[in-house]
């Protein structure tokens, strides 16, 4: 009875030569395209998320707070009552867990408030054309964010 004897299995790659490149392959190439977070996208007051998400995360708050605060006026009530459509689509569902949006709103509102923080209101001057009045009725969270 003879032994046979296998050569052991050894993947070659080479380098040198390029992939031959045949029917549609040869004519698609890579497309980027931008697009806006989910959670930006789900959020009710179209606040930019990730950007003072970022800056919290670099122990920034204040500069986190003044980027919140330039689209929601009010980020310490709606860190408490917002119905957090954000954490439904969060980019972090399928890795571990959502990022609990609201509570890092109601931490920047709560640490707005402890250090004095007050927000800066752009001046309308006559020379600003293109604005538009209008009149708000109603005094309360709402028609306070619509003015804002």
């Amino acid at each position: 009875m003879t032994e046979h004897k296998t050569a052991p299995v050894v993947s070659i790659s080479e380098t040198n030569v390029s992939p031959i490149q045949t029917g549609l392959w040869r004519r698609i190439d890579p497309v980027y395209t931008e697009k806006i977070s989910p959670c930006t996208d789900l959020c009710p007051c179209a606040e930019n998320i990730p950007t003072w998400m970022d800056l919290v995360a670099k122990n920034k708050f204040e500069a986190a707070w003044r980027a919140l605060t330039s689209e929601n006026p009010f980020p310490l009530i709606c860190g408490r009552v917002c119905y957090r459509f954000c954490e439904k689509e969060c980019n972090r569902k399928g890795i571990d867990d959502r990022v609990s949006i609201n509570a890092v709103e109601r931490f920047l509102g709560e640490y707005a408030v402890t250090h004095g923080l007050r927000p800066t209101i752009p001046i309308i001057t006559d020379t600003m054309a293109g604005y538009v009045q209008v009149a708000i009725i109603g005094g309360g969270p709402s028609g306070l964010s619509a003015a804002h």
